[in-house]
This record gives structure tokens, C-alpha cells and sequence, in this order.
């Protein structure tokens, strides 16, 4: 982030183009840090999901917990009948797990203990933080590059025109952070390092034949800088959106279905 925000500067060859690269990235910074969960839960409409309303996750999450030795996240319901789950969090001691109804609706309790273990891995090893700042600087980009909903008339003709272009420089850039998280995504296997966990191979395959099977029929719809913080993908129109998700681990969960099964 830092370099991003300097070298443009620092071409400059003054010590004035430094500290305005210096002062670039701490702002860069801040925007991505300040109120970032307040502003993913008012993205997604999410719901604090108590302990009467779902003590088997409470159950599970505990436990997985204890034997991973860290802070339990705060559960936030999604109200979508998709099958999904996700977890973010700019901080690994505040951290936030979300189900969709789908989800706790349409699995039992074998499956759902398996894919919450699959999301206390990810954050015992730190790929919902790595997660979470990458779905923030692709929402910085994403308002960047979208119109105005206060635009006149007039201007929106200009729209298509925008959009070829700020896609043109947005997308390349969305794409380096989603190339780097990839590759240190891959030095984890976190579906196998998860039924270390969990003990529940077969499960966590079924669970992920469940949700890919059901995608075709309710796909979960957000923005596509929230898609990182999810197990499945996201719902997207735009082609060029999917573009910067195409390569994202999470997105073949068939090959994942193969793996597991051939472990268990």
C-alpha cells in the first residue's frame, strides 16, 4: 500500500514528492482502517445473531475456539437463502462470522461444524485479515469507478464511456493485491489444515457439494469487493467483475470436493 501510494511521488526526486507519497499511503491507510466493520455490516444488512437463536453454532464455535486458542468472532446473520459463510475482521482479536439463513437452514449439524472450523482456520492463520483489507481496497476502487447515483441525465450518457475507462485502470490495479493474496493463500491449505481441526473430511465435502449445488439456484448477490470474505462466490453480472475474482481460491470449490474426499 505504501509503495503503491509513494513511487508515484518519489518520481518527483524531491523530498517534497516523499512526504506526499508518505502522507498518500497514511491516509490510504486510515481510510481502509476507520469504521471498516461498521461499514462491511452496513453493506451486507447484517444482523447480530444471538445464543438463543442458534446455540449449536455457539456450541461449535466455542469449542473449535478453545482448541485453537483464540478470541471467538462475533456471529452476524445474513437474511439470504443462499448457502454461504464468511468471516472479516482488520484485527485477529475482533473478528466477525457470517451465516446466511441458507445456510443455517438447509445443513446439519455435522456440516455446519465443519465449515465453521473451515472459518476458524482462516482466521487462526490469517487469511480473514488478509481477506478483509483486500475487500476494503477493492470497495475504495468500486466507488472510485462507479457514477454517481446524484448524476444528471445529461451526464450519465457518458456512462458506458466511464466505465470502459475507469475499468481500464481500476481492474489491473484490483487484480495485483488479488494476484498476492492468492499466493500466500496457497502456502496454507486451510481446507485440510480445517479438518485437523474438525476430524469431519467427509462433511466439510459434502457441505461444499450442498453449496455449490445450490448456487445456480440462490446465489448470494453483493458487491464484488465483498467477495474475498466469503467461502463461495458471489453472484456477479458484470464480466469484468468477475475478472477480479476469477483466480480467487474460494471460487472452486469442486476441486476442493475431490481433495477431501480422497483424504477421507
Amino acid at each position: 500500500m505504501v509503495l503503491f501510494c509513494c513511487v508515484p511521488f518519489v518520481i518527483l526526486g524531491n523530498p517534497w514528492g516523499i512526504l506526499l507519497g508518505f502522507f498518500g499511503s497514511v491516509m490510504l491507510l486510515f481510510t481502509l482502517f476507520y469504521q471498516a466493520d461498521r461499514k462491511i455490516f452496513a453493506q451486507l444488512s447484517l444482523e447480530p445473531l444471538s445464543r438463543a437463536e442458534a446455540p449449536e453454532i455457539y456450541h461449535v464455535l466455542e469449542k473449535g475456539c478453545r482448541r485453537l486458542n483464540i478470541t471467538e468472532p462475533s456471529i452476524a446473520r445474513l437474511k439470504s437463502e443462499a448457502l454461504n459463510i464468511g468471516v472479516f475482521g482488520l484485527t485477529q482479536g475482533r473478528t466477525f462470522l457470517i451465516v446466511t439463513d441458507g445456510l443455517l437452514n438447509k445443513v446439519n449439524r455435522s456440516q455446519l461444524t465443519a465449515l465453521v472450523g473451515r472459518e476458524l482456520t482462516s482466521i487462526y492463520y490469517g487469511d480473514s485479515l488478509l481477506s478483509s483489507w483486500l475487500a476494503r481496497f477493492l470497495g475504495l476502487l468500486e466507488k472510485a469507478s462507479l457514477p454517481s447515483k446524484t448524476m444528471s441525465s445529461k451526464h450519465r450518457s457518458f456512462y458506458s464511456i466511464r466505465w470502459v475507462v475507469t475499468r481500464m485502470v481500476f481492474v489491473p490495479i484490483a487484480i495485483i493485491p488479488e494476484t498476492l493474496l492468492l499466493k500466500i493463500r496457497r502456502k496454507i491449505n486451510l481446507d485440510m489444515e480445517s479438518i485437523k481441526l474438525t476430524r469431519l473430511p467427509s462433511e466439510l465435502a459434502e457441505s461444499y457439494r450442498l453449496i455449490e449445488a445450490s448456487s445456480a439456484r440462490a446465489c448470494l448477490k453483493a458487491p464484488v469487493s465483498l467477495s474475498p470474505l466469503f467461502l463461495a462466490s458471489l453472484h456477479q453480472s458484470d464480466p469484468i467483475s468477475k475478472l477480479i475474482i476469477s483466480h480467487s481460491s474460494h471460487s472452486r470449490l469442486l476441486d476442493s470436493i475431490k481433495e477431501l474426499r480422497q483424504y477421507s
